[in-house]
């Protein structure tokens, strides 16, 4: 059998393909959804994920995500889409413990091999991470889909959410940005192997590590950056918090060539669809490039995790972070107060 390319069968993959998120915020607010006291997590906050409450020590962290094909292997593709969802457990403090397929397929177009390179890829990364794929569910679609709903543990006062930063603290940033850039420069044959190769990598990377560190430092307040791209999802931690942020978008950590790549034409629908989404609470300054402002916007998957440090921990987290591998962690920018009552982020 011939070998596939997964990226013929899709125009935008990987969390590109969200549903921009000011659509999606006009559609729930008018929904009543449900409150309990167990509830510690819901969708009002724009977390990663939702967490109920179980006894005075543990809580219940419960997400699910998916999306089509951003890379050309099937089972790097498995990789991949495993790494995304359990990210958000880890970008909650929590630790995964168990978690399904999701599975939309073409079975009558593509041969079965391909879903079982998919699955196996999957389930190699929940080995990785120490859990259990434990079942799933299936369905024939035109497009191929695959992600996870996983299931984790945090104790309830260690959780990470986007509503506990506070005036004064440093912002860190465990992954360079990038990945749709190269992604969508690979589909036009305008990047070289070995970034594409290190691109893939970055996205199967675990963040478990990091959130080993939130929870040894206490660290509360954090996201990881995906779909959104990282001015998106910086703007959910502001508006959580009510804090503002500058950025030292210069100490941004990139994935090696992005930069000039992301100078060319193979911009997404989606950074328009993220600029609307947090435009009224960025600035840029006029002394930056443009280039800069298509990487902040940039939708990510499998992105790091993006934490907000008391000032005085920050060099033993950085530390601590580089020491499990997260090397290219750095401190892009820290938080402040709000001028005027008017929450801002200013990318200097």
């Amino acid at each position: 059998m011939a070998k596939i390319n997964l990226l013929d069968f899709v125009i935008n993959g990987g969390c590109a393909s969200k549903i921009p998120a000011f659509v999606l915020e006009s559609i729930l607010k008018d929904i009543p959804f449900g409150t309990h006291k167990n509830l510690l997590v819901g969708s009002e906050t724009a977390d990663d994920a939702s967490v109920w409450k179980i006894n005075k020590d543990v809580a219940i962290i419960q997400t699910t995500d998916f999306f089509p094909p951003l890379c050309s292997d099937p089972y790097e593709f498995g990789q991949i889409a495993a790494a995304n969802a359990l990210s958000d457990i880890y970008a909650m403090g929590g630790k995964a413990i168990s978690a399904l397929n999701i599975v939309l397929f073409p079975i009558s177009k593509l041969d079965a091999s391909v879903l079982k390179e998919i699955l196996m890829g999957a389930n190699d990364k929940a080995k990785e991470a120490g859990i259990v794929l434990s079942g799933g569910h299936s369905i024939e679609n035109e497009v191929p889909v695959f992600g996870l709903s996983v299931t984790g543990l945090v104790h309830p006062k260690k959780i990470v959410t986007n509503t506990n930063a506070k005036p004064g603290e440093v912002l860190i940033l465990t992954k360079p940005l990038g990945t749709n850039q190269i992604i969508n420069a690979h589909k036009h044959k305008k990047v070289n192997k070995k970034i594409y190769e290190k691109t893939l990598n970055y996205m199967k990377a675990l963040n478990n590590k990091a959130a080993e560190v939130m929870n040894k430092y206490d660290i509360v307040a954090g996201t990881d950056v995906t779909g959104f791209g990282f001015a998106g999802h910086l703007a959910e931690l502001a508006r959580g918090s009510k804090v503002s942020f500058e950025i030292d978008t210069q100490s941004l950590p990139l994935i090696e060539g992005v930069f000039k790549i992301a100078k060319e034409k193979y911009k997404p629908c989606s950074l328009e669809k993220n600029f609307k989404y947090c435009s009224q609470n960025i600035t840029f300054s006029e002394k930056l490039e443009d280039v800069y402002k298509t990487l902040v916007l940039d939708p990510q998957t499998s992105g790091g995790i993006l934490m907000s440090v008391p000032e005085k921990k920050q060099a033993m987290v950085l530390k601590d972070l580089h020491k499990k591998g997260m090397t290219e962690a750095k401190i892009v920018g820290r938080s402040i107060k709000n001028i005027n009552r008017k929450i801002s982020i200013k990318f200097v």
